[in-house]
């Protein structure tokens, strides 16, 4: 068998051997950086012990060659410890990062550093696409979206209702979610396709739904109306839009209306504005 017949043949048999173990790294958020990181580590330590010149020192520029890592790579890994291997920059769960960001920032947080509501896109002020830029310049907002309902246990709208988020949630991100996911919505229910919800619940047993807000409710529409019998499902709880008034969400908004009032006051851009062109209501 000519070499490069043979060499095509070897890295097509590693390939298909990973298949099934990528497969369940990815199902469980494990990003390409982790086996990435520890491929170049095994690449450098095999040459290193299994491919020795006898009398010979394995050298940094040996191992290269053998390898094809940069010399300054595999002199790194050669000198430090396996487990203390540094992480690569695709190692890193950009979803992750993007919540670490959140939780980060003062002006997305409350007065204990808990992450509050940030509307999808704004003008001023924290938001969620401002996040994702921040977080990475490759990648758009609806990716990183993809990947936060991929991998949530419970997902929870309070975005505001623009013509940005209008429709945002329909059969292709809900197909994302997890089977045993929860799925809650207090903020419109015009951001959720009511259709898609109904089937994907009916569909999908195991899947709950908090449904808040409604699509059409009696204080926006002189009526409460359900498309679809939402309530006869077994995995949904139905509320009548009063979910603000639970716990200390009361504090927290005249808070934050305090402080975009002292921002205009001060001559600042109050945060959150939703411009005449972006609104539905």
């Amino acid at each position: 068998m000519p070499a490069a017949e043979f060499e095509r043949g070897l890295v097509k048999a590693a390939v298909e051997v990973l298949r099934p173990i990528v497969a369940q790294m990815i199902a469980k958020g494990i990003v390409f950086g982790h086996l990435e990181s520890r491929l170049r580590e095994l690449f450098v330590r095999v040459a290193e012990t299994s491919f020795e010149i006898p009398g010979r020192p394995q050298t940094d520029s040996r191992i290269s060659v053998l390898t094809g890592i940069n010399r300054k790579e595999v002199r790194r890994i050669r000198t430090t410890h396996p487990r203390n291997v540094r992480p690569t920059s695709f190692e890193r769960n950009l979803a992750t990062d993007l919540v670490s960001r959140w939780s980060a920032d003062s002006a997305a947080t409350d007065r204990s550093g808990h992450p509050l509501p940030i509307p999808f896109r704004a003008k001023q002020g924290p938001s969620f696409v401002r996040l994702v830029r921040e977080t990475t310049s490759d990648l758009r907002p609806r990716a990183i979206l993809d990947e936060l309902l991929r991998v949530s246990d419970v997902f929870v709208i309070t975005a505001a209702l623009t013509t940005e988020t209008v429709g945002r949630i329909g059969s292709r991100e809900l197909g994302l979610m997890k089977e045993d996911a929860i799925f809650i919505n207090v903020a419109r229910g015009e951001i959720v396709d009511e259709a898609a919800l109904y089937q994907h619940l009916k569909a999908h047993p195991r899947f709950f739904a908090g449904i808040d807000a409604w699509w059409v409710e009696p204080v926006r529409h002189g009526r409460f109306e359900m498309g679809h019998p939402f309530l006869d499902l077994p995995n949904v709880i139905g509320s009548p839009h009063n979910s603000a008034g639970g716990g200390t969400w009361r504090d927290e908004y005249l808070r934050r209306a305090v402080a975009n009032c002292r921002r205009t006051l001060l001559g600042k851009t109050p945060w959150n504005l939703i411009g005449p062109d972006e609104r539905m209501l």
